[in-house]
């Protein structure tokens, strides 16, 4: 706006004026001039005689203005006064370039303000950057203490797993010892049928070995126990005591038969082996008894023996034939 007034007014101030054309040339400072000037001044003046008694008459004022306008034009140029047409494609041009000048203004102003506000919105941008900087970096140690911190828990959760896990492990072995002194026990010896022995034959296959003997369960713990099932077999082993025999065998018994503290249950049974024992063939005799009592339904005992080269059952000392569960 303030450009348009500014527009505006350079176009009044160069808007044309009426133009003097001269009429007689005017020479300041001449010699004639100046002899004029003196002849003027030298003359004298002389005034008109009248008659006494006469009026004398006054000029007017249109016959002084004259006279003064004749005495002013002495030695000076007459200038005529000629009007010039106005010129209205200057003033469309004027308007024009004035618009132009205000929308160039008014757009520099808004480029103007919208760098201004690019260069706040870059500062915040800058101290929004600056920020999430300083956060992210806090967040990091934030992180790498949670992280020790997660690791100091999670020794300390391992010490007390490990102690926890000692602590079930030494009540598992509390609560198997209590089941195993304070529940049933029961305890397999094999014996010879009264008047037996191993005794030797042959058949249509070859020679064979017989074995008369008796399973005798005893319960020596302080409960009463549930025999339910006793496996039983025999084998002839080339000089060897298999450390780790199958227990899926024959099965002697299938049943209940409740056998109290101190009491003992027997059973009779006579197998018979293709071949013969002798100088490195052995005769193993090995079995299973499975039972319950009062503190578990699932318990089970081994039971090994060797018939020596004199006829003697001898107990097999080897973990596999001696666990009770």
């Amino acid at each position: 706006m303030y450009a348009l007034l500014v527009l505006v007014s350079c176009f009044l101030l160069q808007t044309p004026s009426p133009t003097a054309k001269p009429e007689k040339p005017i020479v300041k400072n001449s010699k004639a001039t100046i002899k004029a000037d003196h002849s003027t001044k030298a003359a004298p003046v002389v005034q008109p005689k009248v008659a006494a008694g006469s009026q004398v008459s006054q000029p007017t004022a249109t016959q002084q203005q004259t006279a003064h306008e004749v005495e002013t034009d002495k030695g000076a140029y007459r200038v005529k006064v000629v009007s010039q047409p106005f010129d209205s494609l200057y003033l469309i041009y004027v308007i024009v370039t004035t618009i132009a000048a205000f929308v160039a203004w008014r757009a520099l102003v808004a480029i103007k303000t919208q760098g201004h506000w690019m260069e706040r919105q870059l500062a915040e941008m800058e101290s929004a950057r600056v920020q999430t900087v300083d956060e992210m970096k806090s967040a990091g140690e934030q992180t790498k203490d949670m992280v020790n911190q997660l690791k100091i828990q999670i020794g300390h959760l391992a010490t007390l797993a490990a102690a926890a896990q000692k602590s079930a492990n030494a009540a598992e072995l509390t609560a198997i010892r209590f089941t195993q002194i304070e529940g049933a026990r029961i305890v397999v010896t094999v014996e010879w049928l009264p008047g037996g022995g191993r005794f030797y034959g042959s058949g249509t296959n070859g020679l064979t070995t017989g074995l008369p003997i008796a399973v005798k369960c005893k319960n020596e713990g302080k409960s009463i126990g549930w025999i339910r099932e006793i496996r039983l077999t025999a084998e002839i082993f080339h000089n060897a005591i298999p450390p780790n025999p199958s227990f899926e065998i024959d099965i002697l018994y299938h049943g209940i038969q409740a056998i109290a503290p101190n009491d003992h249950f027997k059973k009779d049974e006579s197998i018979t082996l293709f071949g013969q024992d002798g100088v490195g063939q052995w005769i193993v005799i090995w079995g299973l008894v499975k039972y319950s009592d009062i503190f578990s339904d699932n318990r089970e005992t081994t039971f090994g023996y060797l018939i020596t080269l004199d006829g003697k059952l001898e107990r097999i000392s080897l973990p596999a034939y001696n666990k009770h569960t």
